[in-house]
């Protein structure tokens, strides 16, 4: 496995773990924000948003995990898409919650290093049409 694919491969696995677990905290209540970081959503509880982050946030990056460890085609537009899922997410959170911690510039760097890393950057590897790039790039 290239460097490259298993830096995307981490990343994704991170983002996976660490969105499930915070979606069943939030479901379970045992992460308990602050209600009032819902006042501009239609949200009267953590309930919903932690439901989103499990399967949303943390389905997409664990069915890209899974894309990457399988060598599925596609799998670096899977993995591409979770990045974008997760950036949309934090800065989702970030306009309707109206708060800002260190976690949220942890996650908006990881959506980023994904999305970038899962560009094909060279000819070689647009060119290749039965091949997923990560397979086919020389990093």
């Amino acid at each position: 496995m290239i460097a490259k694919t298993r830096s995307v491969l981490l990343l994704c696995m991170f983002n996976a773990l660490t969105a499930i677990a915070g979606g069943l905290s939030l479901m379970t209540g045992l992460i308990k924000p602050p209600l009032k970081w819902l006042s501009l959503t239609p949200y009267d509880s953590y309930v919903v948003p932690g439901l989103v982050l499990l399967a949303i946030v943390g389905g997409s990056s664990l069915f890209a995990t899974v894309a990457l460890v399988k060598k599925v085609k596609w799998n670096a537009l899977y993995a591409m898409l979770a990045g974008w899922i997760m950036w949309g997410w934090i800065v989702t959170e970030i306009i309707l919650i109206h708060q800002f911690s260190w976690l949220q510039t942890l996650y908006l760097g990881t959506a980023l290093a994904i999305i970038w890393l899962s560009i094909p950057l060279t000819d070689d590897t647009v060119a290749t049409s039965d091949k997923n790039h990560f397979q086919t790039s020389k990093s």
